[in-house]
């Protein structure tokens, strides 16, 4: 029992003492599991804390720990936790009732200390907790925690938040697209400039090994497992190649961030599909723009910036994207409880594009990130904006890596666009709306250009409408409802606006004195 003891952290073991000499009837730890305390602690500790500090709206630690201690009714739903007076209850079917006497309100150590404590006591016996993965019980309590927060906090477990940090940062792999087939893993992209385009790998390569490992019969996440590895490792792989047979390749894997921008180009307009923002999103579309302005021939006429069912992502990474475009003026407003959330972003002066024609097509998908790009530009007076209302999804939300290597995913913020409005529940609003004009293009123009009164009101009061006026921000959205699903009609739109430059001065004319009667 004292070598248990010794890798308990101190304030789990104090609170045990403290609780047998107040007469509870407290079980000896389980040694199934003597790092589990320790791990507990401050993983529990780091979780609560971040949240009563950094969440939005201000939450007890004690609010957050009784939640999350009653998460674990997931795992076995007889689990029930009680509060009264000075005084927590904890039982179950497998479990005798024990009291532990509350922390202050506020101190997250203390409160972690004593779910730990918690924790280790219903492990014991036959209880459904006591076989329940360290992972298990820490997804319970967190998710129990987040419970009292939006809809866009959430907890990660270890293995979905190291997905999540190859989204956003990248990972080691070879750079390749791939769909699993009887086969093996069918090649379907190469990306470029990535250790699969050096090495020759071709599109419609079947790889039919990875070192040992035979991926005929593996799932795609099996099969991803295999292919990524450790930035500098080698891939050794087995190739099929229908004009040659199989042959081996060793492939030095490199940091690789999935691509997000598509870059075309037809009728001698720029159309970009923006489809998220991680790290490289803006880096990205600037190579593409900038290479495509150096080609032989003509110059483009403009560029369509497609951010339809584009979900957002990395917030900086939107702020440097609409910077491509902008020579100066505010980009985007933070505003939090927490001192480090509340941010001015300006632009830095400097346009890819030269004043070339820009416009910027959303839907009901195009949400936070999208949604900064298209607020900034529409408002600084630098785009036209197609489509149908945007998602609405106006907060900023930071992650933090625990201890368990999990993480926590926090709103902390609200986006203030720059003539003013939160986004948050609203959305931006379309200056050319395409929600109900069929695959007619002129008809979306010709509608906005008779309805421009109407329209002037709609754009006002969009701007100066209460962010707790729900009723209002919901009337507002009915003027072009979202839609979430592709439609070929904004991208028609956009060609007709750009191919004609003396419509898109006009259109872009009366947007830009609409949004100025409010400022």
């Amino acid at each position: 029992m004292s070598d248990g003891k010794k890798n308990l952290p101190r304030g789990w073991v104090s609170l045990i003492w403290g609780l047998l000499l107040t007469g509870c009837t407290v079980a000896p730890p389980a040694l199934l599991d003597q790092a589990f305390p320790e791990l507990a602690q401050k993983t529990l500790s780091a979780g609560i804390t971040h949240i009563s500090e950094k969440y939005i709206e201000p939450v007890p630690v004690s609010k957050l720990a009784v939640e999350g201690l009653r998460g674990l009714e997931t795992i076995d739903p007889s689990f029930r936790v009680n509060v009264h007076g000075g005084t927590l209850s904890v039982y179950s079917n497998y479990l005798n009732r024990r009291d532990y006497r509350l922390p202050a309100a506020n101190n997250a150590e203390a409160w972690s200390s004593l779910m730990v404590a918690v924790l280790q006591q219903a492990r014991t016996g036959s209880s459904p907790l006591s076989r329940a993965t360290n992972e298990k019980l820490f997804e319970a309590v967190f998710d129990g925690s987040v419970s009292l927060l939006d809809a866009f906090s959430r907890y990660a477990g270890a293995r979905k938040a190291g997905e999540n940090r190859a989204k956003r940062s990248g990972f080691g792999g070879i750079g390749i697209r791939m769909k699993p087939e009887d086969g093996g893993a069918r090649v379907a992209e190469v990306f470029e400039m990535t250790p699969a385009e050096r090495a020759g790998i071709r599109q419609n390569d079947l790889i039919i090994k990875v070192g040992k490992v035979r991926l005929p019969g593996l799932s795609r996440t099996k099969m991803r497992r295999a292919l990524r590895g450790e930035i500098g490792s080698f891939a050794v792989l087995t190739i099929r190649r229908p004009d040659t047979g199989s042959f081996e390749l060793s492939v030095k894997r490199e940091r690789i961030l999935l691509p997000t921008v598509n870059l075309s180009r037809g009728q001698g307009i720029l159309h970009a599909r923006v489809t998220s923002f991680n790290n490289e999103t803006a880096r990205q579309l600037a190579t593409k723009i900038k290479s495509s302005l150096q080609e032989n021939g003509p110059p483009p006429k403009g560029l369509i910036l497609d951010l339809r069912g584009n979900p957002g992502g990395v917030l900086t990474q939107a702020v440097k994207l609409a910077d491509l475009f902008l020579v100066g003026g505010k980009i985007l407003s933070t505003h939090g409880r927490h001192p480090s959330s509340r941010h001015e972003y300006e632009a830095r002066g400097n346009d890819i594009l030269n004043g070339l024609p820009l416009v910027v097509l959303i839907n009901g998908g195009s949400a936070s990130a999208s949604e900064i790009v298209a607020a900034a530009l529409q408002d600084q007076k630098r785009a036209i904006v197609v489509g149908t209302g945007s998602f609405g999804k106006g907060s900023v939300q930071s992650v933090t890596r625990l201890p368990n290597d999990g993480e926590l995913t926090l709103t902390w913020s609200r986006f203030v666009t720059p003539s003013g409005y939160i986004l948050h529940k609203l959305g931006v609003p379309p200056f050319v709306c395409t929600g109900n004009v069929g695959n007619d293009p002129n008809r979306a123009i010709q509608e906005t250009l008779a309805k421009l009164s109407e329209l002037s009101d709609v754009m006002n009061a969009w701007r100066r409408v209460a962010a707790k006026d729900e009723e209002a921000r919901s009337t507002l959205r009915a003027a072009c409802p979202s839609y979430p699903h592709q439609k070929y009609v904004d991208i028609r739109v956009a060609k007709a606006l750009i191919g004609d430059s003396a419509l898109y001065q006009r259109v872009q004319g009366i947007s830009t004195s609409i949004a100025s009667t409010d400022r």
